[in-house]
């Protein structure tokens, strides 16, 4: 009786008390960023409860947005040509941000200008999943007031939906 209890509980450390391994089937998506120096980070989870994390990309055109409640950020690309590559941004090739703080949404121009980087990859799981991978940091205007703010330390990494 002792070596089936001593047995069971000898099992049972195993089981329980060992570390397991995160699965490397999940693709750890999310977008993070700064806006005039606070941090802000977002998943899919976001999208659970109102929110939205999207990535589309065509061949002529690139969207992405994150929103959660009042506040979103994203980009919008139009060319014959989206591929891998540094994109400036500005009135063409444009980023957004809207403040959760006066509902104000500001976009990049001529004048308020940034970069963002970008690289198609994909993830492995139990088949392929395509992902866009992407780097950014842009001044933004409110084109009605003149006021600016600075998105510096973005990076995201994102489910793709080809279109």
């Amino acid at each position: 009786m002792k070596r089936y209890l001593l047995g069971l509980i000898v099992f049972c450390f195993f089981l329980f008390g060992c570390e397991r391994e995160k699965s490397p089937t999940q693709l750890n998506e999310y977008f993070k960023y700064k806006v005039d120096g606070d941090k802000k980070a977002w998943g899919p989870g976001n999208a659970l409860t109102g929110g939205q994390f999207e990535c589309g990309l065509g061949d002529s055109a690139l969207f992405i947005a994150v929103k959660f409640g009042v506040e979103s950020i994203g980009f919008y690309l139009k060319s014959h040509d989206i591929g891998d590559g540094t994109y400036t941004l500005d009135q063409n090739y444009q980023g957004f941000y809207t403040s959760p703080k006066d509902f104000q949404t500001y976009r990049t121009t001529s004048n308020a200008t940034g970069t963002l980087t970008i690289k198609k990859s994909s993830f492995q799981s139990y088949g392929t999943i395509p992902i866009l991978e992407g780097h950014f940091s842009f001044k933004a205007v409110d084109t009605v007031t003149g006021k600016t703010s600075n998105i510096t330390e973005g990076e995201f990494v994102m489910k793709r939906h080809n279109f």
